[in-house]
């Protein structure tokens, strides 16, 4: 009986250093990998702190053009245009209306042509702030590490 006992005791030994071994191995594993996650997660953060970077000095940069935009439009609006030199109002007046008279010639008063240049300017201010917003927004499609088509 004593061999049974010893082999018994035996076959305990073994399986409870294959369970001490392999709950080991797992908590290695598992501290490993928690590891890793942290090292990933530094990198992400790193990564993300970098983008961030370089999207506020895109957002500040487009805030500056904007600004330097609107004070050349302000400085456009700000002088008086001199609507003599766009309109020749005493010829206008003798246009012969005749048949051969070309039918989409019009004259304007000088309010008019105020108010075309006016809305003219505001027109292309609206277009030059799209077309910026634009240059930022594939700027910062660019910065987060898209391909620029």
């Amino acid at each position: 009986m004593p061999v049974r006992y010893l082999i018994a005791a035996a076959g305990a030994c073994i399986l409870f250093a294959f369970i001490f071994g392999y709950h080991q191995g797992a908590e290695k594993i598992k501290r490993d990998m928690a590891i890793q996650a942290a090292v990933q997660a530094e990198d992400a953060r790193q990564k993300e702190k970098d983008m961030q970077k370089r999207l506020n000095g895109i957002t500040e940069n487009y805030l500056h053009e904007i600004d330097e935009y609107k004070k050349t439009i302000n400085a456009y609006a700000a002088n008086d245009l001199d609507v003599n030199s766009l309109s020749d109002t005493s010829t206008c007046k003798d246009l012969p209306r005749a048949s051969g008279a070309q039918p989409g010639l019009v004259c304007y008063t000088k309010s008019d042509i105020s108010r075309k240049v006016a809305e003219s300017l505001a027109l292309a201010a609206e277009c030059d702030e799209i077309a910026i917003r634009y240059k930022a927004v594939v700027k910062a499609y660019g910065a987060l590490g898209a391909k620029e088509e």
